[in-house]
Formats: C-alpha cells, structure tokens, sequence
C-alpha cells in the first residue's frame, strides 16, 4: 500500500478552536473532510464540497501533491430576512495531499455530485502489483 498524506499549509491551518477552516478577513477557507481508498490499480479520493460544481473546482497535480481546490458563491437572504443561525459552508475549500506512489497523470478522473467530489487516480503501470510465475527448473 502506498503512502498519502494530506497536508495542511500555513495558509490553511487554523486553531483547533476554529476547526475546519482557517480564519480570513474576507473568505473562510474549508479543509474538505476526505476519504481515501486504495486497489492494487488505483487511488481514490472522496472530498466532500458542499455547493462547488464542476465549473467552480480544480484540480492540480504538481509532482506527487495532488491539491483540489472550490469555491462557493455567496448566498444574500431577502433583504426582510432576519438571519437565525448560519452554518451553511460559504467560501473556498482546499486541500493538498501527497501522493506516495507514481500515478498515470493523464488517466486521472473526477466527477462531482450532490457535494461530493470522486477522483480515480490510477497508479503507473510500474507500480501496480503484479504476480510473477516461477516455474520449477
């Protein structure tokens, strides 16, 4: 199994009082929580982006740190609402992780849907296990 990791730049990182975002002036900027996955052929990532549609993410691989980035548009009540509660996620999510295996950079997919984000990275032929035959001499 190979090594991933997600990493937190100084950008992104925030008090443990402040939880999943990092504290900014104009915009939050939430750290998608993740699941990773693993086959023998592939990696895959799920991040949950509530609000980001395929138009308003990217995606990056630069050398092994795969970063997924989105932005939510903000969203303005009626003027004659008074506001209650406000837990709805508004801003920008970002997240890098560190790939510890050599990926196919051309095969990678994503879909998005309902907030969700699915990416398939697929390992490099190199690095996908295979089984060797011995045969008796």
């Amino acid at each position: 199994m190979s090594n991933i990791e997600s990493t937190k730049t100084s950008e992104e990182a925030c008090s443990a009082t402040q939880d999943q975002y990092k504290c900014s002036e104009t915009k939050k900027t939430y750290i998608p929580k993740s699941d990773i996955y693993e086959t023998d052929e592939a990696v895959y990532i799920w991040a949950d982006m509530p609000g980001v549609d395929e138009k308003s993410l990217d995606i990056t691989l630069e050398k092994n740190s795969l970063t997924i980035e989105g932005h939510v548009e903000d969203y303005f009540p009626p003027e004659d609402y008074f506001q209650v509660m406000d837990e709805y996620p508004v801003g920008n999510y970002k997240r890098t992780f560190t790939l510890g295996v050599n990926v196919q950079k051309d095969g990678i997919q994503g879909v998005v849907k309902n907030g969700f984000l699915n990416l398939t990275i697929p390992k490099a032929k190199e690095t996908v296990a295979r089984k060797i035959s011995i045969s008796a001499g």
